[in-house]
């Protein structure tokens, strides 16, 4: 059973089904986020306010520069004023000449168009626009005027304004999971590496990331096992957070990332690797109809990760609510990992059947007698082609703890309905490596001896000779290891990763004596 991915998926209806009943933040106006911004923009338009660094930090994070310079011109601006009033007192007058003033006229005509540009636009190109009218003439005269006109009780009621949105602010934010579990720049390497990945923007967000785990995760899960399994999902959703706070709109890198289509588009990486020719059965309607087609993998998962790369590009100088490029960076890092693991053995050797092996081993029953179950795989009938190992793997997994002698005897009395011409060189090195694990080490040697008699030394049997290696060295036979991991070496073709095994297991090995080498 994929416990893992069944898991993540309850725990995900489990944390949205929390924040139904709790209350999830919602309506027009009165998130967190809106609270900030709108503390944020009071802030820009009255700069001389008082405000904690906590606060600011807060508030101002990810802002982009021209903003924040815009704040600092106006809080020198404000700071001016209080130091110095003949300064002031000639700058007010200038402003107020009754004579035509060209530099008044065309801070007017400016920041005048500016508003005007800004009208029906979204909140960030008005921000924008107020950032650059501060850098025209007589912004300064303007928030003189402004702070002359109002006096010191305005600028106190103006201060009472400010706290209540901070504390409005604030009190929302503590309460609101997005805010409390989402990733945020720079906070990644914390908790929120694992919480994001449970928490949804709402139901459909929710069911639509759950239907694309049901669908690929279960087999992921079952061809890398549950441990790693497990790791792969929390890293690729971090791998996924990392490219879209590195990528996306700056506005939208400002707000925290919830949702696990990161992490899950990673295991759409994997799954196309291994499960290419699968048929995908997809559902389509309109207005008036509806109806299903089938596409392969292979089809499919590519024209989704173009689309989601083709839709990142177009929101690069817009803000948009999608992380797409955390899509397109959890598939990217998914799909490359499965294939490094593939090209280099990795999976073959440590991966592949991991849950097989483990439910064996937790259902096998410590006093059942191995010689039953080994020799019931003669009496059923024996799979033939690539799987006519399976059974036989299984069988001596699921005898484990049981003595070496018993498991022995059951062996050679049950190989005799092995179909040997029938298995590939990966059948015979799965059950080497059962028999190893067993330690029934001169039984796993006959095996690789029968694996490099039928198939040859080659590029591709490199692992079992790695194996038969480790097989010779344990039962004490170095110098026949050492030759074995010579002759591996002089392979033509060989990766420079495996020539590093190579030379990692012979230093392990080696021995000062040379005796003749064996014949395989």
């Amino acid at each position: 059973m994929p416990f893992i991915t069944i898991g993540i998926i309850a725990s995900c209806f489990v944390v949205q089904v929390i924040l139904t009943v709790i209350g999830a933040p919602g309506g027009e106006g009165s998130s967190a986020i809106d609270l900030r911004l709108r503390a944020a923009d009071y802030v820009l338009e009255h700069p001389y306010l008082e405000l904690s660094a906590a606060a600011e930090r807060e508030l101002f994070e990810g802002f982009p520069a021209p903003v924040l310079a815009s704040l600092e011109r106006g809080r020198a601006a404000a700071a001016r004023y209080r130091q110095d009033p003949v300064y002031v007192a000639e700058v007010l007058a200038e402003s107020r000449r009754d004579d035509v003033n060209p530099r008044r006229d065309l801070f007017d005509q400016l920041n005048e168009e500016l508003e005007r540009s800004a009208e029906g636009k979204s909140d960030a190109y008005r921000r924008a626009a107020r950032a650059y009218t501060a850098q025209l003439p007589g912004a300064e005269a303007r928030l003189f005027a402004h702070l002359s006109e109002i006096g010191p009780d305005g600028e106190r009621e103006e201060q009472r304004r400010l706290d209540e949105l901070l504390a409005g602010y604030f009190e929302r934010a503590h309460a609101d999971p997005f805010q409390q579990y989402g990733a945020k720049a720079g906070q990644l390497l914390s908790y929120r590496w694992v919480s994001h990945l449970f928490v949804h923007g709402g139901w459909l967000h929710l069911l639509g990331n759950m239907l694309f785990l049901w669908l690929v995760g279960f087999n992921v899960e079952d061809r890398w096992g549950r441990s790693f399994f497990t790791v792969f999902y929390l890293t690729a959703g971090g791998v996924a957070a990392l490219t879209h706070f590195a990528l996306a709109h700056p506005q939208v890198v400002d707000l925290p990332l919830v949702g696990a289509s990161g992490a899950i588009a990673a295991v759409m990486g994997v799954f196309l690797m291994h499960f290419a020719n699968t048929k995908i059965h997809v559902l389509w309607w309109s207005v008036i109809r509806f109806g299903t087609f089938e596409i392969s993998a292979y089809l499919a998962l590519p024209l989704w990760f173009l689309h989601q790369l083709l839709l990142a590009w177009l929101y690069q100088d817009a803000p948009t609510p999608v992380a797409h490029w955390a899509h397109a960076g959890g598939f990217a890092f998914g799909l490359g990992l499965a294939a490094l693991f593939r090209v280099s053995g990795i999976e073959n050797r440590f991966l592949s059947g991991r849950i097989e092996r483990e439910d064996i081993v937790y259902e096998y029953d410590p006093g059942r007698d191995p010689e039953v179950v080994l020799a019931g795989m003669g009496e059923a009938p024996v799979p033939r082609g690539r799987d006519g190992w399976r059974p036989y793997v299984e069988a001596l997994t699921g005898l484990r703890g049981a003595p070496v002698e018993d498991m022995r005897r059951a062996w050679h009395q049950a190989q005799g309905t092995l179909d040997r011409p029938q298995l590939s060189a990966a059948g015979h090195l799965r059950i080497a490596r059962a028999l190893q694990s067993a330690g029934l080490l001169p039984e796993a040697f006959d095996e690789l001896r029968a694996l490099f008699r039928q198939h040859g030394w080659s590029a591709d049997t490199i692992a079992a000779a790695l194996l038969l290696a480790e097989v010779l060295s344990a039962e004490g036979r170095v110098s026949e290891a050492t030759a074995v991991l010579e002759k591996a070496a002089a392979l033509p073709g060989l990766e420079p990763a495996w020539m590093e095994r190579i030379r990692a297991l012979r230093s392990r090995v080696a021995s000062p004596t040379r005796e003749p080498r064996p014949a395989l």
